[in-house]
């Protein structure tokens, strides 16, 4: 059993040292995000059209929050539709909301 247990701490620290080897082989390489980056790098928006249409989403749940803000409505009715604007800003209960607001 003495003999036993060296070479099983060995063994463990020796797989212990491969993974982590063969680990940062495979981080270091640059792995497409989409299937699309893979074959069309064209098609992919430029980091600032990302941006610029992260700001874009960002103004449309400000300006949607504080419309859900000045309606009359029940506060727990409210709290559902912030918290469904938070979840997906284009679902159809805030549609619904929005279309009823810009309608009057």
């Amino acid at each position: 059993m003495k003999k036993i247990c060296p070479f099983l701490l060995g063994l463990f620290a020796f797989s212990t040292l491969w993974a982590q080897s063969t680990m940062h082989e495979t981080y270091g390489k640059q792995v497409a995000r989409t299937k699309l980056a893979l074959f069309e790098k064209d098609f992919s928006p430029s980091s600032q059209e990302k941006d610029s249409l992260k700001q874009k989403y960002a103004d449309y749940r400000s300006e949607v929050s504080s419309i859900l803000d000045t309606l009359e409505l029940s506060d727990r009715r409210k709290q559902k539709l912030l918290l469904e604007l938070h979840r997906n800003p284009f679902s159809e209960k805030v549609q619904k909301v929005v279309a009823l607001v810009e309608e009057k």
